[in-house]
């Protein structure tokens, strides 16, 4: 469950972890009232002012409810309804804006949201309507549920960051003309990855997390900078991964060329 910030107006008030309502998609403009929020808060987060709040939805106290609709003036804030199967990598993306920059205008840190929430896009960005990055690998769904379930297995324990980066060392490879151009041609290749070797590759589940991963990894989010190996220091045997350079950490992880 995601800890949103503390929030004051006349006396500081703790607000309450819950998790965002459910709501139906509100019209451009439109931000619902979430439990915890004040004017104050709301008008501080889109960039306007109180005063400017009430006149524009017709108000003239101070008193708001959980589910009620505020028109938010134009020029300030856009506000994003989550769709089914986005991250926030993938409206970062879409708005020409970063997840850290996301994570602050919203009040969270962590990586995790949901459908029917909504985000705050922070000023000055404006939806991309480029073509996609050229660096997106075109997948089955069967080769989707592959790198799924190599993220899983080799990063299970790690940061939702993490679990991106490992789908990205795979995909970095399929890139490469030193290795196989097909997702699982870089999975089975020869002594390449222990949870092959030893059949874990096949016991696990992947997480709903580790294919939102794979699908922000395919997309072209690549928190390693490039690497084309990963390994753990403490658990790793291999005396030839340690003779690699190390470009990027990411939880236990260290990522190489």
């Amino acid at each position: 469950m995601r800890r949103r910030k503390k929030i004051s107006f006349a006396v500081p008030v703790a607000m309450l972890l819950v998790l965002a309502l459910a709501l139906p998609a509100a019209a451009a403009g439109t931000y619902y009232v979430r439990p915890g929020d004040s004017l104050f808060f709301i008008a501080q987060r889109f960039g306007t002012t109180v005063q400017a709040l009430q006149q524009a939805n017709g108000i003239y106290s101070n008193i708001i409810y959980p589910g009620e609709p505020l028109y938010i003036p134009t020029g300030t804030s856009k506000v994003h309804n989550v769709q089914r199967g986005e991250s926030l990598w993938l409206i970062a993306n879409a708005y020409g804006t970063t997840v850290p920059a996301l994570q602050e205008a919203n009040g969270f840190w962590d990586t995790e949201i949901y459908a029917g929430e909504q985000l705050v896009i922070p000023t000055g960005t404006s939806p991309r309507t480029t073509a996609a990055a050229t660096n997106t690998v075109q997948a089955s769904p069967q080769e989707v549920d592959l790198l799924a379930r190599m993220i899983h297995a080799e990063a299970e324990a790690e940061p939702y960051t993490g679990k991106v980066a490992v789908g990205a060392v795979i995909l970095n490879r399929v890139r490469d003309p030193r290795f196989p151009n097909t997702i699982s041609g870089v999975l089975f290749a020869p002594w390449e990855f222990e949870p092959v070797m030893n059949n874990r590759f096949w016991q696990v589940t992947p997480s709903a997390d580790s294919y939102k991963a794979a699908q922000d990894a395919l997309a072209g989010w690549d928190p390693t900078g490039g690497a084309l190996y990963f390994y753990n220091p403490v658990k790793s045997t291999s005396p030839w991964i340690f003779t690699r350079t190390v470009i990027n950490q990411i939880g236990q992880h260290l990522f190489a060329i």
